[in-house]
């Protein structure tokens, strides 16, 4: 027992020597702002041992073996990251979302993660796919199922009785009183989507289209002539569009949606979206609405299409109008 502790002693320097060398040797990649997850993660990885040492400082740089979580990197929400559609560190705007300080406005891309939804997405973006209108207004639909279903997970439940056939027990119900509203004609079936996760829910429907004000295609105006839909007041709102292009449809629509009457919680949900559309929506809507999002793309070309986008839902959808 008496020369165990001396060899062990050996053994670690001899690790720690080994560790240094390859710690050397890597790549370097960026500063490491975490070392625990550079050389100390090395070591345990190597010797698959309890780390002695928490910390250990040989090298300056170094390629983590795993990504640290966003929050331990002491950055933003990361579903802003995919605000220039590729998610680029070094996009503009990723850099100018990832500055905001005081934006309170939430953002869930849920193409951050991979789901069934990506192929729904890739065929309504494909050509030869949206020569079939069915399987489009079917996909748009699908679509709406699965971001009503994640949207769920947010609403407020409360434990409920129910009685069965052989005793009762509690169920946690979501208890917020819904109200979905759709802007005509591109978001039937993306509405429908919804109306089939929350099939209690009243709905609300706005006539809100753009018109081009200038010969050139270029600049656009919004317009909205009919309105049906109950009181918004004290309820959780739900405006579905499936194109956040400029934002003026969505914000149009919220406007008239509110005057008569003020909704607990507000979520904006559409297929794809823009940044300038965001910008628009987010000066429009309250502090502490959601904007739901199937994909965010980099922009839109001179006629305010969204590119790469999939072009125009409603004739996508229903076949062109005049």
């Amino acid at each position: 027992m008496t020369f165990c502790f001396p060899v062990l002693l050996i053994k670690a320097i001899l690790l720690i020597a080994e560790t240094a060398k390859v710690c050397a040797t890597v790549t370097p990649s960026h500063t490491c702002v975490n070392d625990k997850y550079c050389c100390a993660s090395i070591i345990f990885l190597r010797t698959n041992r309890l780390c002695l040492y928490k910390k250990v400082y040989f090298c300056s740089v170094a390629i983590p073996l795993r990504t640290p979580p966003a929050w331990q990197r002491g950055e933003r929400d990361m579903t802003l990251r995919t605000m220039s559609g590729v998610g680029e560190r070094g996009s503009p705007h990723f850099k100018k979302y990832k500055n905001r300080k005081h934006d309170t406005m939430r953002i869930i891309n849920l193409s951050d993660g991979n789901s069934i939804m990506n192929k729904y997405m890739a065929e309504i973006r494909d050509t030869m796919y949206q020569k079939n209108r069915l399987l489009f207004r079917n996909n748009i639909q699908r679509i709406g199922q699965i971001m009503a279903y994640e949207m769920s997970k947010t609403l407020d439940y409360a434990p409920q009785m129910v009685t069965t056939p052989l005793g009762t027990l509690d169920i946690n119900l979501p208890q917020d009183n819904m109200l979905i509203a759709t802007v005509l004609r591109a978001g039937l079936p993306f509405h429908q989507g919804f109306l089939d996760v929350f099939d209690h829910a009243d709905n609300a429907f706005v006539s809100a289209y753009r018109m081009y004000t200038n010969r050139e295609h270029t600049q656009v105006g919004v317009h909205t002539e009919y309105l049906a839909a109950p009181s918004a007041e004290g309820r959780t709102l739900v405006i579905v569009d499936p194109m956040l292009a400029t934002g003026g449809s969505m914000a149009a629509s919220y406007e008239a949606l509110v005057k008569s009457g003020t909704p607990r919680q507000v979520h904006i949900a559409c297929v794809i979206a823009t940044p300038e559309g965001i910008d628009v929506v987010r000066k429009a809507v309250p502090e502490n609405t959601v904007l739901w999002a199937a994909a965010i793309d980099p922009g839109m070309n001179e006629h305010k299409y969204i590119v790469p986008g999939f072009g125009d839902c409603g004739d996508l959808c229903f076949g062109e109008k005049l």
